[in-house]
C-alpha cells in the first residue's frame, strides 16, 4: 500500500530527572505499584546473581540540565538523552507483557524459578510499568500492563533456559512482544487480542498475497 498522510500527536519537548536506587526485592516492590501510578516511568532491573534490584524513575521537570556530578546514579537533561538505554553487549531477550494486577506475583515465581534452576544467569530481568493503549495488537491493549524481560548473553545458550521460564509469563493471558524470543502460534496469540480476527481481515484486504 501507499501511506498518502501520517497524523501525530507528540510530547513537547522536556526535560527529565532520572534516578537509580539499589535496593533489596523487598524494598523494591514495598510501594511499588503506588511509585509506578505517580511516576511517568517507573523500571526495575533484578540482578540474580546478587539478589539484589536497581530501581530506576525518570521524573519530568522544569529544572536546568544537570549531570548531578555528587550524585553519580543521578541526571537531569533532554528526554530525547535519557530515555535511550545504551547496551553495548550483544544479548538475546525474552519478553511478555502482563496485566499489571498480576505483574509483582508473576515477577517473584520467575525469580524463584531463576534462583532455583538458574542460579548462574548474570543479566538482569527488567521490569517496567506501561499504560494501556488501543493498539490493535499492542501487547498493552486494553489494559494497564506491566513487561517482564529475560535477558542472556547472545555467546552463551539461551534456548532452553528461556523455554524453561516461558511458561510462567505465558498465563494469565500474557503477550509475548513481537520482535523477541517466544514459542507462540497463530492459535495461541489469537486469543490474548480482543481485536486479532480484525486485524487478520484487514489484511487480507489490503494484502491479499501475504507479502
Amino acid at each position: 500500500g501507499v501511506v498518502c498522510s501520517i497524523d501525530w500527536q507528540l510530547v513537547g519537548a522536556h526535560r527529565l530527572h532520572e534516578r537509580t536506587e539499589r535496593m533489596s526485592v523487598e524494598q523494591a516492590l514495598d510501594g511499588l505499584a503506588e511509585r509506578a501510578a505517580t511516576t511517568r516511568h517507573v523500571e526495575l532491573f533484578w540482578y540474580p546473581a546478587r539478589d539484589r534490584v536497581d530501581l530506576k524513575t525518570l521524573v519530568p521537570t522544569e529544572a536546568a540540565c544537570d549531570p548531578l556530578p555528587d550524585r553519580p546514579w543521578e541526571r537531569i537533561d533532554e528526554s530525547f538523552r535519557v530515555l535511550p538505554s545504551v547496551r553495548e553487549q550483544r544479548f538475546v531477550e525474552m519478553e511478555y507483557a502482563v496485566p499489571e494486577r498480576d505483574g509483582v506475583d508473576l515477577f517473584l515465581a520467575l525469580r524463584a524459578r531463576i534462583r532455583t534452576r538458574h542460579p548462574d544467569l548474570a543479566w538482569p530481568v527488567e521490569v517496567r510499568f506501561v499504560a494501556a493503549d488501543d493498539a490493535w495488537l499492542s501487547p498493552a491493549h486494553g489494559r494497564a500492563t506491566v513487561t517482564l524481560s529475560v535477558h542472556q548473553d547472545a555467546r552463551l545458550p539461551f534456548v532452553a533456559l528461556f523455554a524453561d521460564l516461558e511458561p510462567l509469563l505465558r498465563e494469565p493471558v500474557g503477550r509475548p512482544h513481537w520482535g523477541k524470543w517466544h514459542q507462540l502460534g497463530a492459535r495461541d496469540l489469537a486469543p490474548r487480542y480482543p481485536r486479532f480476527e480484525d486485524f487478520a481481515r484487514r489484511r487480507a484486504q489490503l494484502d491479499p498475497d501475504g507479502r
